[in-house]
This record gives C-alpha cells, sequence and structure tokens, in this order.
C-alpha cells in the first residue's frame, strides 16, 4: 500500500510541476479599479459653490473634478471638500438646490467614489473602499416622464438615477 501510495504521488508531482499549462491555473487577475488605491496621500477635491451657481452647475463642476482627479492620479483615496456662499433662506436653512446638491447628490449618488466627504451639512469618513469606475458623463433631466426616460435609453445610457421628484441624473457609463 505504502508503494502504490508513493508512486500515486510522484505521478501527482510530475503533472503539477512538468505541465506547461500550470501557468492557467496560477493567473492572478488584475483589478485596474484598484490600481493605485494603497497609496498613503490622499486627493483633495475642493468647491466652492458660488452665490450664483444653482444645482446643475455645481454638480457639473463636482463630477468634472472627480473625473479629472481619477484620471490624473488613478484610484487614490479621494476626499472631497465642499463650501457654499449664499443659498440659504432667512432662518438659515440651505435653499432646495444646495440641500438637493449635499443631501441627494453627492450624499446619495457620489459617496461612493469618495474616502471621505466634508459638506456643510456633514463630515462622513467611510469604511468601505471607494469606487473607481467613475461615470464617463452625467446629463440632467428637469422633467422626469416616461418619453425622456425612453429617450435615455433608446441613446444609449446604461442608468438613470432619480435625485428628486422632479429631476433624474443620467449616467453613461461607457
Amino acid at each position: 500500500m505504502r508503494d502504490n501510495w508513493f508512486k500515486i504521488i510522484e505521478r501527482r508531482y510530475k503533472n503539477l510541476t512538468n505541465n506547461v499549462a500550470i501557468d492557467k491555473y496560477a493567473e492572478i487577475m488584475q483589478d485596474s479599479n484598484h490600481q493605485g488605491a494603497l497609496h498613503s496621500k490622499s486627493i483633495a477635491i475642493y468647491h466652492n459653490v458660488f452665490a450664483d451657481e444653482n444645482f446643475i452647475t455645481a454638480a457639473k463642476h463636482i463630477h468634472a473634478l472627480l473625473l479629472d482627479a481619477q484620471n490624473k492620479f488613478p484610484n487614490h483615496k479621494r476626499i472631497l471638500y465642499l463650501d457654499i456662499d449664499e443659498h440659504r433662506y432667512s432662518d438659515g436653512a440651505f435653499d432646495h438646490d444646495m440641500f438637493e446638491l449635499q443631501r441627494h447628490y453627492i450624499l446619495g449618488f457620489l459617496a461612493p467614489f469618495f474616502s471621505e466627504i466634508n459638506i456643510p451639512i456633514v463630515s462622513l469618513k467611510f469604511n468601505k473602499l471607494q469606487r473607481n469606475d467613475i461615470p464617463n458623463s452625467i446629463d440632467f433631466k428637469n422633467n422626469l416622464d416616461k418619453d425622456n426616460i425612453h429617450d435615455a435609453i433608446d441613446n444609449g445610457i446604461s442608468s438613470i438615477w432619480i435625485a428628486d421628484r422632479d429631476k433624474a441624473i443620467i449616467i453613461d457609463e461607457t
């Protein structure tokens, strides 16, 4: 029995060490979305929303800054800093556009693409890894209706995120 077992092990060892095709079993898959993610330095992204900016203008600026940071420093940790000039009601609360920007757009949509967010209503540091598959473009539709959604899908849009009752963000992930 012992001798037979040694012969079996010897055959297995020869098959394992002499098999040229072993590389396909030992292949290490690479995820380009996480290359560079272990860098110790973070990228600070800062935007100041001026009094004359509305939701769409500010949202497009923040998206452009995020995309630029990913292109220049692939997959490094990103930290968002946001200041907002004016855009407040008489009681001190943020107007509808700036509340929507912070609550729905940044926290509801962009949060997974950052490792930390510092905005006037809250500061957050995430335990999860940030996503690095940032959509190449976004488009905003003021009227959320069946026709706009069908047109977006017909034009090859892969996902639609509803920001508010009357707005949608169209995401092109290609």
